[in-house]
């Protein structure tokens, strides 16, 4: 479902669908969060580009 406006409400709106959309098939599911969280291959340095949390020093 490609769009182009930038509103976030178009954007929730595509994100219910999806989650809509596997919410009985566990391996669906997963596939989502695997495309969630997918690296393009340009930027893989071989993990996730997040910093450990810490607590403020």
């Amino acid at each position: 479902m490609p769009h182009s406006s930038g509103d976030p409400a178009i954007g929730a709106d595509v994100a219910v669908a999806k989650v809509d959309g596997v919410r009985d098939d566990p391996s669906a599911r997963l596939a989502l969060m695997r495309t969630s969280y997918r690296v393009p291959s340009s930027v893989d340095r071989g993990y996730l580009p997040y910093r450990e949390a810490r607590p403020p020093s």
